[in-house]
């Protein structure tokens, strides 16, 4: 199979899942983030590889573009992965001596490297976001809030330091040059980089000692449009320095948004609770990352709640749960058992990450079905079949008149302010079928039964 055409299909199938992956994360991410994905510039070599949408010496341009030969490859496929990972492998950075002279330091980045010069430090060696090629570049289109990586980092001396780094940019072809100036300055937003120490010496490799860092964006400007993120990571701080046995395991990197829980509209007011329980759907809006993948914990929970009959959370029922990341409804139950009351309030909170959403800023009236009061003698509807309007004459003042449909949601509330006992319904813009009225006086609730037809 030609490398063009293994390329398309690894392109189609990753892009496939781009669209669930984004939604699962919380945002836009880096492709191929795990490192599980590579493709092969030359199937009769087995070193001239690079991970599908990542990029190094094999895929590098310039005057001094090292003809994507096998011998230069400085990254490489390996077994080891980060803790608690279900992938299989990681990317490896390698550094390696030139001509006993210099080290070229092993790298990596999400757009493509470009080698214009033999000067390490020069301004036409740099890492830049090609935006007419899929291959190398990320689109944004939001700010992440944090970078998130699992590294080990192999080396013989403790004051060595490599780095990753990602910078947010405009909708340019942005670089990072080599001597750490930018090209199109203006398109630069902010960035998330950390340098950091040997995890294990090159005598210890036995137990890689792998370490997650979390790294916030700085946002300084110029830019405010976040079109793109270009990626690089290095054995060493500085170009051209290190040494060349040293090398560093890259894992899962991902992009984080902060989360926020919002619960959804409650059309209930008042809720009459059968024996089996009243079924009420509690929908909710999740935003940002939930769960971050590359972060081994307990599936993200969210959690129904509902208030005592004062409105306090502070000894909550749960009344649903639902394990997601993403928004939803969760379809809970409140029980035959909860006491009667009109201050009730309806809240989410979610396990990882927790947070803790707005009740649904309204009370909620709940009484069990039996202790609602029959209309027939202080009370009377009629007529009980009708198609345009109802009559509602009481012997105490009306407050208050809801309609609930059969399967117990709410279709209107009406509340009267004046002194009335006798009303007239309008139901003549309702649906054909079976309705429940909850009736409000000033001393009492009343329950009756109606059916437009």
């Amino acid at each position: 199979m030609s490398k063009k055409i293994y390329l398309l299909i690894c392109v189609i199938l990753i892009s496939q899942s781009l669209k669930a992956q984004y939604i699962a994360e919380g945002g836009a991410q880096f492709r191929n983030y795990g490192f599980e994905n590579w493709e092969y510039f030359d199937t009769s070599d087995t070193n001239s590889y690079e991970p599908v949408f990542w990029h190094a010496w094999m895929s590098a341009y310039g005057a001094y573009n090292p003809l994507q030969n096998a011998k230069y490859q400085q990254i490489w496929k390996s077994p080891h992965t980060r803790p608690g990972s279900d992938g299989n492998v990681s990317v490896k950075l390698t550094a390696r001596d030139v001509l006993g002279l210099i080290t070229a330091n092993g790298g990596i980045t999400n757009g493509r490297i470009h080698v214009g010069s033999t000067s390490v430090t020069d301004t036409t060696n740099f890492n830049i976001t090609l935006r007419e090629y899929d291959s190398f570049n990320t689109p944004l289109g939001m700010y992440p809030d944090s970078l998130t990586v699992w590294v080990a980092f192999v080396c013989e001396y403790s004051n060595q330091l490599a780095r990753v780094r990602a910078i947010v940019h405009g909708d340019d072809n942005f670089s990072e040059r080599a001597n750490g100036t930018f090209n199109h300055p203006d398109m630069y937003c902010g960035e998330a980089v950390q340098l950091f120490p040997r995890t294990n010496n090159i005598y210890d490799t036995l137990n890689y000692h792998w370490t997650r860092f979390s790294i916030p964006f700085n946002y300084t400007g110029p830019c405010d449009n976040p079109a793109y993120v270009l990626f690089t990571a290095g054995t060493n701080q500085f170009p051209g320095q290190g040494a060349g046995n040293e090398y560093v395991l890259i894992d899962d990197i991902l992009l984080i948004y902060n989360p926020t829980l919002t619960l959804g509209q409650i059309p209930v007011s008042k809720i009459s609770v059968p024996e089996e329980g009243y079924q009420i759907d509690i929908p909710f809006i999740v935003e940002g990352t939930m769960s971050p993948s590359n972060l081994s914990a307990e599936p993200n929970v969210v959690i129904a709640q509902l208030s005592d009959k004062y409105g306090s959370f502070a000894d909550p029922v749960t009344i649903g749960t639902l394990t997601t990341d993403v928004s939803g409804t969760v379809n809970a139950v409140i029980p035959y058992s909860t006491p009667s009351g009109n201050k009730y309030r309806i809240r989410v909170v979610s396990t990882n990450y927790p947070l803790v959403s707005e009740d649904n800023g309204s009370n909620i009236t709940i009484i069990p079905e039996e202790g609602i009061e029959e209309h027939d003698s202080p009370l009377k509807l009629y007529p009980t079949v009708s198609d345009d309007f109802v009559r509602i004459e009481s012997d105490d003042v009306i407050k208050c008149v809801t309609l609930f449909s059969a399967d117990g949601r709410l279709v209107r509330r009406t509340d009267y302010n004046g002194s009335e006992k006798n009303i007239v319904l309008q139901i003549g813009d309702l649906h054909s079928g079976p309705y429940s009225v909850l009736v409000n006086t000033e001393s009492n609730i009343y329950k009756s039964a109606l059916i437009k037809k």
